[in-house]
């Protein structure tokens, strides 16, 4: 699929299930618009085909919020199911909707998860990454 045609599957998924007044497409948003929506999300959904390291996810679990991604390539090493997002293959299956519900109609766990995102996101902090990369400098060197 071309991702115009992916688009138009996604929206017509969110109208055949009657999701219409709780999903709306946002497109490319400047960075200070995207803060602004993560600081009210109890969820972001990332259906990008193509990740190249997984900014977003990081992104959002630092601000406690959860990602449900069917991207199985980068974001493996960001997202743990129940923990911190959903890894899915599709957004097609039971144990996905289990979490959505779960997410979205149980403050007690989302509480739970969110504490999770700010945990894992904390592994990717400037300080981390910057140690991690001199240590690999050193190494090479």
């Amino acid at each position: 699929n071309s991702g115009e045609e992916y688009l138009l599957e996604l929206k017509e998924g969110v109208k055949d299930y009657s999701l219409d007044s709780y999903v709306e497409f946002l497109g490319n948003l400047p960075q200070v618009d995207i803060t602004s929506l993560l600081n009210r999300a109890k969820l972001l959904i990332h259906t990008s085909q193509y990740e190249t390291f997984g900014l977003v996810a990081i992104e959002a679990n630092s601000m406690g919020v959860p990602v449900l991604t069917t991207n199985t390539g980068s974001m493996k090493e960001i997202i743990v199911n129940n923990k911190n997002g959903y890894l899915a293959k599709d957004l097609f299956n039971g144990n996905v909707n289990t979490f959505v519900k779960e997410l979205l109609l149980n403050d007690k766990k989302f509480d739970e998860i969110s504490g999770h995102c700010l945990e894992k996101s904390k592994e990717y902090d400037w300080a981390n990454t910057a140690k991690e990369l001199d240590n690999l400098y050193k190494i090479l060197v």
